[in-house]
């Protein structure tokens, strides 16, 4: 009888321990339209692969998520990672190699394991685990929602979400658009480098250049306007470095230049210091560089050509012809008269 009483404890406690399980460490639903989440510029974002591996629990969120066209996001990066608090709202930071930082401090868990709310990133634009065909949920539970799970289980949030393509209808299932790229069959260690080695800045910025005018009479006129938008709140000292490139390839100038920014900033930079270049086709590309290893790169074309000097000699042109019609009708006029006479 003992040797009964003792075998049923411990398949008690053997249930009771992967119950516990199943609520402290979970992994992502998948099948169909599940695991899949919606991102307004890189489309859809699947958490549920095999090889993805995605691990929930109190310490945050492990693995990797595969976005078709970009390849692997690392939920937990070197220096950054996305955390999960007791309450179930995300914070912190996920890497992608082609996409970059994502950062999901607006997305949680509910009591019913699905993930709600949005992330945002400066590339992958907003990641949407609300949207119509939504749907990534887990058998995680955070630890102060396990005893009161009463909300639904479904992803959608009854409507469209702010970026969401519309109408909804014709959005495509997960099941239809991801054959359109063949999901790897390696490992993302093996196939995609992670974010080992990138530091997560102090500061994060979204960083844009773009010129007054694409078509110039010469190179002194080029005006170039840089702007940076933070994700953070301290002072960051940014090294600018532009170039110019002709048709050929060649760098005909070089300068560099150094700004602090610590929420947003404006940069013009003129190139007034430049020799006079010959008419053609030229780029103006821009390298940032802050926090040691965060660059960026920027290019735009721009032509130069001496006859667009802001349309004056059109405007000589045009008035000469005017006068020599005014002095002709002049002459004109006065031979009539003297013949009349």
């Amino acid at each position: 009888m003992m040797k009964k009483y003792i075998y049923c404890v411990g398949i008690y406690l053997l249930l009771a321990t992967g119950a516990a399980a199943s609520e402290t460490v979970g992994t992502v639903t998948t099948g169909g339209n599940e695991g899949f989440a919606w991102s307004d510029q890189a489309g859809w974002v699947n958490f549920g692969t095999a090889n993805g591996a995605i691990t929930i629990q109190d310490s945050g969120i492990t693995g990797y998520a595969w976005i078709p066209n970009y390849g692997w996001m690392n939920m937990n990066p070197s220096n950054g990672g996305v955390s999960v608090a007791a309450g179930g709202a995300l914070s912190g930071y996920a890497w992608s190699s082609a996409l970059g930082w994502v950062n999901f401090s607006g997305v949680s868990i509910n009591s019913s394991g699905v993930f709600t709310g949005q992330a945002t990133g400066a590339s992958i634009g907003t990641l949407t685990f609300s949207c119509t065909n939504c749907s990534v949920k887990t058998d995680y539970r955070p630890p102060a929602l396990e005893t009161t799970s009463t909300e639904s289980s479904s992803g959608s949030s009854g409507g469209a979400t702010p970026g969401e393509p519309t109408p909804a209808s014709l959005l495509p299932s997960p099941a239809d658009a991801v054959p359109f790229t063949t999901e790897p069959t390696t490992s993302p260690e093996e196939s995609v480098t992670d974010a080992e080695g990138e530091l997560l800045p102090s500061e994060l910025f979204d960083i844009r250049l773009v010129i007054d005018r694409r078509t110039i009479s010469s190179v002194q006129k080029l005006v170039a306007r840089t702007t940076f938008e933070s994700f953070g709140r301290v002072p960051t000292p940014v090294d600018i470095f532009f170039s110019i490139v002709d048709a050929s390839g060649n760098e005909v100038y070089s300068k560099k230049d150094n700004v602090v920014i610590q929420t947003e900033g404006v940069l013009v930079t003129r190139f007034a210091d430049v020799a006079e270049l010959p008419d053609g086709e030229y780029v103006l590309r821009m390298r940032t560089l802050y926090n040691v290893d965060v660059e960026d790169f920027f290019e735009i074309p721009f032509t130069i050509n001496a006859a667009t000097g802001g349309g004056l000699p059109w405007v000589w042109i045009a008035v000469g012809i005017f006068g020599l019609v005014l002095l002709a009708t002049f002459f004109i006029a006065k031979r009539r008269m003297i013949k009349k006479v």
